[in-house]
C-alpha cells in the first residue's frame, strides 16, 4: 500500500513539473500538428472519395450500358437480316431506305440471335443500383458478349462484336480475342 501511494504521490509531481513547463506545449508539438492534419485528411479524403467514387461510377455504368445497347442493336440487325423478306418487318426495312443482305438461316443461328435479343432487350434488363442488380446486369452483359461472339463467328464477319466497339473508340485492340492471342511466352521467348 506504501508502494502505491508514493506511486501516486511521484505521478502528481510528474504533472505538476509538466504543467510549470513552459516548454511543454513546444515538446508535443508534432504530435499536435500530426492529429491536426489527420483530421483534416480525414475530413476532405471522405467527401473527395465519394465524390470521386460517384464519377468512377458513373463513367463505368456508362461504358457498361453503351456496350449492351450496342449489342442490342448489332442483334437487331442480325434478327432483321433472318426474318423471311416476305414479312412485313423485313420489307418495311428495307423500304425505309436501308438494305439488309438476307442471311442463310438455320435454326442454331435463329436460337442465338433470339438470345442475344432477349439478353439486350432494354425493357428486361435491371437499372437498380443494388448488389443483386449490378449483378444481374453483369451477368446479362457478359452473356450477350459472349453471344455476340458467336453469332458473329457463325456468320463469318471480319471483327468480333467484343472488338469492334473499341476499335471506333480509338483503343488499341490486338489480336481477335483467340487463346493464341495472349501476350505470354511464345516459342520460348516472351513478347515484348
Amino acid at each position: 500500500m506504501a508502494a502505491e501511494a508514493d506511486q501516486k504521490i511521484e505521478i502528481e509531481r510528474a504533472q505538476e513539473r509538466e504543467d510549470d513547463d513552459p516548454f511543454a506545449p513546444l515538446l508535443s508539438l508534432e504530435s499536435c500538428f500530426y492529429d491536426e492534419g489527420y483530421a483534416l485528411g480525414h475530413a476532405e479524403g471522405s467527401t473527395s472519395g465519394r465524390i470521386e467514387g460517384r464519377l468512377f461510377g458513373l463513367s463505368r455504368g456508362f461504358e457498361k450500358f453503351e456496350e449492351m445497347g450496342r449489342l442490342q442493336g448489332q442483334a437487331l440487325v442480325w434478327s432483321a437480316r433472318l426474318e423471311d423478306p416476305k414479312a412485313s418487318n423485313a420489307s418495311d426495312a428495307v423500304s425505309s431506305g436501308g438494305t439488309l443482305t438476307p442471311m442463310k438461316p438455320t435454326d442454331r443461328l435463329r436460337k442465338q440471335v433470339r438470345r442475344l435479343v432477349e439478353l439486350t432487350d432494354p425493357e428486361a434488363v435491371s437499372t437498380e443500383n443494388s448488389e443483386d442488380g449490378v449483378a444481374d446486369f453483369d451477368e446479362r452483359l457478359k452473356d450477350a458478349k459472349a453471344k455476340g461472339v458467336v453469332v458473329s463467328r457463325m456468320l463469318g464477319e471480319s471483327g468480333s462484336v467484343t472488338h469492334q466497339g473499341r476499335e471506333e473508340s480509338g483503343k488499341t485492340v490486338k489480336g481477335t480475342g483467340e487463346m493464341e492471342d495472349f501476350g505470354g511466352v511464345v516459342k520460348g521467348k516472351a513478347k515484348g
